[in-house]
C-alpha cells in the first residue's frame, strides 16, 4: 500500500490498471459504450487511450471498448442515445424494433430530445420536441426509449397507415396496447406530425 500512495512506476501501473477496471465494468453494464461525460474526471486519459487504439470512438463523446462494427445492435443503440446527451432516448422506429413492435433495418438510429438542438451526429435521425416530458421516457434493456404510447405517435408520422396498423396489432397481440394512454397523447400532442394518421386508425 505504501508504494502505491508514492508517485512512481507502482502507482502509476495501479492507476492505470484501476482505470482501465473501471472503464470495462462501466461499458460492460451498458452494452460495450460510455459517454466520456460519465468519466469526466478522466477524460484525458480516455482520449489517450483511443489514440493508443485501446478504446474506440463511436460517436463525439461516446466510447467503445470495440470497433463500431463488433458493436452489438443494442450498444449502437445506446452509444447514438448517449451522443444525444441527457434525457435522450430511442425513438421512432428504432424505438418500435427496440419494444418489438416493428423491425427495421435502416441504418440512421432514430433518436428523440427535448427542445431545439442544433447538434448533428452521422448514422442518427434526431428528431426535436417541445413536448417530450420526463413520462414519456422509459427505460428497456438498460436503453432510454419512449414509451410504448409515444413510440406509436412518434411512428405514425414515419411509416405508412398499413404499417401503422400491423405495429398497433402487434402490440395488442404483446399486451402492450393502452388505448386511454395513446389518447392521452394524442390530447397532449394534437399537432404533432403522426397525430392525424394515429386519431385515423384509433377511430
Amino acid at each position: 500500500f505504501s508504494r502505491m500512495a508514492t508517485p512512481g512506476a507502482g502507482y502509476e501501473t495501479f492507476v492505470y490498471r484501476n482505470l482501465d477496471t473501471q472503464l470495462s465494468g462501466l461499458a460492460a453494464r451498458q452494452h460495450g459504450v460510455f459517454a466520456l461525460r460519465q468519466v469526466a474526471e478522466h477524460s484525458q486519459s480516455v482520449q489517450r487511450r483511443e489514440r493508443a487504439g485501446r478504446l474506440f470512438r463511436i460517436h463525439r463523446g461516446v466510447y467503445a471498448l470495440v470497433p463500431r462494427r463488433l458493436l452489438s445492435r443494442e450498444g449502437r443503440w445506446l452509444a447514438a442515445v448517449l451522443a444525444c446527451g441527457e434525457g435522450a432516448a430511442l425513438s421512432h422506429r428504432s424505438a418500435a424494433h427496440l419494444h418489438e413492435l416493428r423491425a427495421t433495418t435502416r441504418g440512421p438510429i432514430d433518436v428523440i430530445v427535448a427542445g431545439r438542438t442544433t447538434h448533428r451526429h452521422a448514422g442518427i435521425d434526431l428528431h426535436r420536441s417541445v413536448n417530450l416530458e420526463r413520462t414519456d421516457v422509459t427505460t428497456v434493456g438498460g436503453i432510454p426509449v419512449t414509451t410504448i404510447a409515444r413510440t406509436v405517435l412518434d411512428l405514425a408520422a414515419v411509416v405508412s397507415k398499413h404499417q401503422l396498423a400491423r405495429a398497433l396489432h402487434q402490440a395488442d397481440l404483446l399486451l402492450l396496447l393502452d388505448v386511454n394512454e395513446l389518447a392521452r397523447q394524442l390530447e397532449r400532442n394534437p399537432n404533432a406530425p403522426g397525430a392525424p394518421n394515429l386519431r385515423a386508425e384509433l377511430d
